[in-house]
């Protein structure tokens, strides 16, 4: 996590205390609020199509781990294996009990326990899926950037923040706190910059009382 302004932020240039081990945990946390964030505020940018997917005769799944990137489904189409019209497909909040005879399609889907359930069907289908893209996440001290137009300079700051709490630093741990909200607000007006106005929270990691924060873009 090389990053001179994160270190700038910390002061430590030596990174004495916050080394890679101690911060690339910091930095998971991190893209992670920013992942809820985006969709909490449904940032298209962060949205993608699969390529078609397969369904498996009296199968009560599709399984989704070919798309690397998928956090959770949004829309589905499907269609015979052999080609024809993409038909959409319902969400449904609770699959309803299987049929006696089952059909030759599928017809509705349900995302539950992080699994994309549907009813049995007797015919193999393909399936057409937008999703909701994961951010990536670092995994490794060789990774000591996350490269994204939209928020990296949130998680910059944002590592910054987070590392600084309970070290008794309060005067810049708020300077900090000021520059993430700032940037992430930034990012998801950058993301969503189709929309008349969004609102976002400010969330303090030691604290559960929170200050709505609006703004309006232009």
């Amino acid at each position: 996590m090389d990053d001179a302004r994160a270190i700038h932020m910390l002061n430590d240039v030596a990174e004495a205390v916050y080394t890679d081990a101690r911060l690339l945990p910091v930095a998971a946390f991190v893209i992670g609020e920013i992942q809820d964030k985006f969709a909490e505020h449904d940032v298209p940018s962060k949205e993608q199509l699969t390529s078609a997917l397969s369904y498996v005769a009296d199968a009560t799944s599709i399984t989704t781990s070919g798309v690397t990137d998928f956090q959770a489904p949004l829309e589905l189409w499907e269609r015979a294996t052999s080609g024809g019209e993409w038909l959409p497909m319902t969400r449904m909040d609770n699959l309803p009990a299987p049929l006696e005879s089952p059909l030759d399609f599928l017809g509705m889907w349900e995302w539950s326990n992080d699994t994309l359930r549907v009813p049995a069907c007797t015919t193999a289908r393909s399936i057409y899926c937008r999703y909701r893209r994961q951010i990536p996440y670092p995994t490794d001290v060789a990774v000591d950037k996350v490269t994204s137009d939209t928020y990296y300079w949130a998680v910059v700051a944002g590592i910054a923040f987070y590392s600084l709490g309970g070290t008794e630093r309060t005067e810049r741990e708020r300077t900090v706190g000021a520059i993430y909200t700032n940037r992430l607000l930034t990012a998801i007006r950058i993301a969503s910059k189709d929309r008349q106005s969004i609102s976002t929270r400010q969330q303090s990691a030691r604290a559960e009382q929170r200050r709505p924060i609006t703004i309006s873009s232009t």
